[in-house]
């Protein structure tokens, strides 16, 4: 067998093994984006998936793992918002969607306190 050839097979699967991977990070941010909050503050995995999936609202962590999947991320992040504000999805189910919608406005109040924890 040729060893470049050998050689693209391997770099492909790797690919798409990274692929995955990026794919289910994202995933677990969007279901932990989803939690209920507690009372009327997100959990600490909620709010850390805002800053992932959100953040600035411009740009955010999700953007990088996005570029690699040619996903554009503010396309991504207005699709995703729009879904979780929709009336219906059916991926979504309503209480996914409704804490999702809690979440992402208390982000919208409250992130400018959390970005700079980052910082």
């Amino acid at each position: 067998m040729n060893p470049n050839h050998e050689r693209w097979a391997v770099d492909q699967i790797q690919a798409e093994r990274c692929k995955k991977l990026l794919w289910s990070v994202i995933n677990l941010a969007v279901q932990d984006a989803c939690l209920a909050p507690y009372a009327s503050k997100p959990s600490t995995d909620s709010i850390t998936a805002m800053r992932f999936l959100v953040g600035n609202e411009k740009e955010a962590g999700v953007d990088g793992y996005l570029m690699w999947l040619d996903v554009d991320g503010p396309e991504f992040r207005r699709r995703l918002i729009e879904a979780m504000f929709s009336d219906y999805h059916d991926k979504f189910t309503d209480s996914a969607r409704r804490a999702f919608r809690a979440n992402f406005n208390w982000w919208r109040k409250n992130a400018p306190n959390h970005i700079d924890d980052m910082e």
